[in-house]
């Protein structure tokens, strides 16, 4: 805890503006009162006139910079110049007013005892609803003298208050958000040891008050709206829908959280000075409000700047000084801005800290709380945008704490996500363990559990994988499963000097904008040595780039368009030639359709699947008597599938080749539901090898080139084997759920095993760098056969693939499977 620094307050207590007020000063230092003054403020009925025309200007502003306007609209210059104009008055006023002769005794007598004290701290304490509004800041006396010198309002002298203790406990509340985008999650703060957060969606008045007065909290978020009364004395948020209530009708429960230590209210809404007055009478020590509606950047400006600051070690006040400093740079834009934040204290409530962090999560606190304070009412459009994008972040990962993917559920899941975000890792491995015996095939679970077990060592080493679980829930389980099976079988034998594997699940929807802001934030983060992803071309390409910035190595199991280039040292692939897989089908298709007519139905977003038509087109058209038609069907245009094979039948089509996003997967399958009907063949990409597929009658049949299959030529897989007893799948047929995917991402993860486990061997630190370099010097044996890099990240011998078919199959749990097509001669 740092030193106490100098505190002045100063009392306003009789008076009005039309008679003046009395005023005594009080210098405290360490919570004992060393120095009293006493000194007037004359009468002055024209300041409540100019701070009313001040708010008035400020508030149209609203009119063009607030919640419920389009970002796209410009501020209308004429009213930002009279807002300034009025604040200036204001201001000029104001310290005019506080130069009296009667108060100006007091300020030097302030400046005599207080001395060159650069920490000293200021409070005003009043029931005066002007003079608690007024802009204490710009006071000469600061500006001139203590620049550094934070205002806050002041709550009666109470007893003081204990400090912040690990964990800290938050109750976070969404009320009503109607008309706004505003969110609250705040399970990022979920898997700090120093925090435990509790988030309720828009209880009724019944629940809130059930929680504040049975549980103990620190700290109180609301996000929603509110409201004060027109004398700033009291204050209303809105819960839900149906639902409001007072502070007053929550008092009782207030005051029994304050009693369990209640130590930090924070509210980010209008007219929030009528919530701080009631929350000082409650003699809550620290409340955050804002004095009015705040534009977008300055609201996004402040919470970061101060909840980062404050969550990084500096004392509340300090971060909130550092905030309002930024903020003032913003005055040609907003006028005023810095005016806005206050802060309201109990005067003898100790300086607020927050519990010092372990080194490895200092970040991930500043990140966390930042997530919560920004995700607010103020709801404008570019905080929203930053909003979103911290939010989206912590929605999208998860070493344990969320549910990803969406497909499975189970009552002993839930409890064990609960219990890995509560810091009870006995308990979560015990429930994941529960939820694997009823769901043995949930491969999201099995990595839970994996790092579970690994909790509480500390020689242990972090990868990501990052997989579309939202878009594309079974081709990322088949990735997932892969991961989890070196994963478990590398810590099965790790140990001593050799760490554990930590894995991190990212979901990005193959999504450039999703995967942007992912890998942005996993570049940051020196805990994290590699990333396995992305799917496909749209996610890889993009963040491919920000990985090279960052150097870190990135290596996706499942693109096959080309990502990288001469430029690229830290991006590699598994499967980088489309020219390799599209030279299959045209075997194939050279010799089951010569001198047919060939259509191609692309979807216009999968670069992967464009580049594979490409090639198979170029390879049609200079070798075989095939004709190929393009450009007449794209899967994700908005015509029916019935209405595309109508016009491609019109033109003799009597194939067609299928080539979707692996999100689109539905779509394609209603395209040759379609095809079916009209009797036209199918052939498609690698896409298609997901359960899904097997999961349409109609395409029974189809066929496809894939870059792997288990058992082929009847060559044992050791692998195989033990993915199926894994997963507890039965050994009849080839398993859907054990796929080309799965095995790549199997070897992805043994290649960064094997590299980890050889800088235990050789004593070398492993780090990104390392990896990066055994990665283009080292060979690899994989089960999918053996794996090196060329100078620009592609691999050297990939795969030569296979040909498979959709077939019936004979078990009674399912009626198709995928067959590999024994080669013509």
């Amino acid at each position: 805890m740092p030193p106490a620094a100098k505190l002045v307050i100063l009392e306003i207590t009789d008076g009005t503006f039309s008679r003046g007020f009395d005023v005594t000063a009080r210098i405290i230092v360490d919570r004992r009162s060393e120095q009293i003054f006493k000194a007037t403020l004359p009468a002055a009925s024209d300041i409540p006139h100019l701070y009313d025309q001040w708010q008035a200007s400020y508030r149209a502003l609203g009119k063009s910079t607030l919640i419920s306007v389009s970002t796209t609209q410009v501020t209308n210059l004429s009213i930002i110049g009279d807002c300034t104009h009025l604040s200036k008055q204001l201001k000029q006023r104001f310290n005019q007013w506080l130069n009296s002769d009667s108060f100006r005794a007091l300020e030097r007598s302030l400046l005599l005892a207080i001395g060159p004290d650069k920490t000293v701290r200021f409070m005003v304490q009043t029931s005066d609803r002007y003079l608690r509004r007024l802009p204490w800041q710009t006071w000469d006396l600061f500006e001139q003298h203590y620049q550094s010198a934070e205002v806050m309002l002041s709550h009666p002298i109470t007893p003081p208050s204990a400090p912040f203790n690990s964990p800290v406990r938050i109750l976070a509340v969404e009320g009503n958000t109607d008309g706004t985008e505003a969110c609250l999650d705040l399970a990022q703060l979920n898997r700090l040891p120093q925090t435990h957060i509790t988030v309720l969606r828009q209880p009724t008045s019944s629940e809130l008050i059930d929680r504040l007065w049975h549980e103990d909290w620190d700290m109180f978020f609301f996000l929603g709206h509110s409201d004060s009364t027109d004398d700033d004395q009291n204050g209303q948020i809105i819960l839900n829908a149906t639902e409001s209530v007072t502070l007053s009708e929550i008092h009782h429960a207030l005051k029994n959280a304050l009693k369990n230590g209640l130590k930090l209210a924070i509210f980010n809404s209008c007219n929030g000075l009528g919530l701080a007055q009631r929350l000082a009478d409650l003699n809550i020590p620290y409340v955050i409000v804002m004095r009015e509606r705040v534009p977008d950047q300055v609201a996004l400006e402040f919470f970061k700047t101060f909840l980062t600051s404050f969550s990084q070690g500096k004392v509340l006040h300090s971060a909130l000084h550092i905030a309002r400093q930024k903020l003032a740079g913003y005055g040609d834009r907003y006028p005023c801005a810095h005016w806005l934040p206050v802060l309201c204290q109990n005067p003898n409530a100790p300086e607020l800290c927050y519990p010092k962090a372990k080194k490895i999560y200092k970040s991930m606190i500043a990140a966390g709380i930042a997530i919560a304070a920004v995700g607010s009412l103020l709801g404008l459009p570019l905080l929203r945008d930053w909003y979103k994008q911290e939010q989206d972040f912590s929605d999208r990962t998860s070493l344990g704490e969320k549910q990803l993917d969406t497909q499975i559920e189970n009552a002993q899941k839930t409890a064990g996500i609960e219990a890995f975000g509560k810091g009870n890792f006995l308990l979560a491995k015990q429930e994941f363990l529960k939820s694997l015996k009823e769901n043995a095939n949930d491969s999201e679970t099995q990595i839970y559990l994996n790092n579970t077990k690994i909790a509480h060592h500390p020689n242990k080493v972090r990868i990501v994988v990052s997989v579309p679980l939202k878009t594309s829930p079974y081709v990322s389980q088949e990735m997932l499963r892969g991961v989890a099976q070196k994963q478990y079988e590398f810590n099965q034998h790790s140990g001593g000097s050799h760490p554990f594997l930590e894995v991190l699940i990212g979901s990005d929807d193959n999504n450039k904008a999703v995967t942007i802001n992912l890998a942005k934030h996993w570049a940051k983060d020196r805990k994290i040595l590699a990333i396995i992803g992305h799917n496909a071309g749209n996610a890889s390409i993009p963040a491919s780039e920000i990985y090279e910035a960052a150097q870190i190595p990135m290596i996706s199991p499942t693109t096959y368009i080309p990502i990288s280039s001469e430029n690229r040292a830290y991006t590699f692939q598994m499967q980088a030639r489309t020219f390799s897989v599209a030279n299959l089908l045209f075997d194939y298709t050279k010799k089951n359709f010569e001198k047919q007519i060939i259509a191609g139905c692309v979807d216009q977003k999968a670069q992967d699947n464009k580049k594979f038509e490409e090639d198979f087109k170029d390879l049609v058209i200079e070798q075989s008597k095939i004709k190929y038609i393009s450009g007449q069907c794209t899967i994700d245009d908005k015509d029916t599938p019935e209405k595309k094979i109508k016009r491609l039948q019109e033109r003799g089509v009597n194939v067609i080749v299928i080539a979707p996003f692996v999100s689109e997967l539905p779509r394609s399958l209603a395209l040759a539901r379609a095809a079916r009907k009209a009797k036209l063949e199918i052939l498609g990409t690698p896409s298609f090898y997901t359960q899904s597929t097997l999961n349409e009658p109609a395409m029974n049949g189809f066929a496809f080139p894939v870059y792997w299959m288990p058992n082929l030529a009847g060559k044992p897989n050791e692998f195989y084997a033990q993915a199926l007893k894994l997963w507890n799948i039965p050994t009849i047929g080839y398993e859907p759920s054990i796929t080309w995917r799965t095995a790549m991402a199997y070897d992805v993860t043994g290649l960064l095993t094997t590299i980890i486990q050889n800088s235990t061997s050789t004593k070398t630190a492993v780090d990104r760098q390392y990896i990066q370099q055994q990665l283009h010097r080292n060979s690899f044996q994989g089960i999918t056969g053996a794996i090196s890099f060329d100078n620009n990240g592609y691999r050297k011998t990939p795969t030569p693939g296979v040909m498979v078919m959709v077939q019936p199959n004979t078990t009674p749990w399912k009626e198709l499977e995928f067959s590999p097509i024994a080669p013509k001669p």
